[in-house]
């Protein structure tokens, strides 16, 4: 068994968060889609700042 040295575990983190911002987009994007008005989880925003920018291209009722 070998021992994880301080070094190779900052190298792993390193390249675990590198392949793991390639798929940050997406999840932001199914995020916003599921739950449009509840982005906080995911967004760091300044406080007062705008919130839900963003207009729902969601299905549309209509008769």
């Amino acid at each position: 068994m070998s021992h994880l040295t301080p070094k190779d575990a900052v190298e792993r983190y390193r390249r675990a968060k590198e392949r793991r911002t390639a798929w940050e987009s997406h999840w932001e994007e199914c995020y916003e889609y599921c739950l449009p008005h509840r982005d906080a989880g995911l967004r760091r925003g300044t406080p007062g700042g705008k919130r839900g920018d963003k207009i729902s291209m969601g299905p549309r009722l209509t008769r």
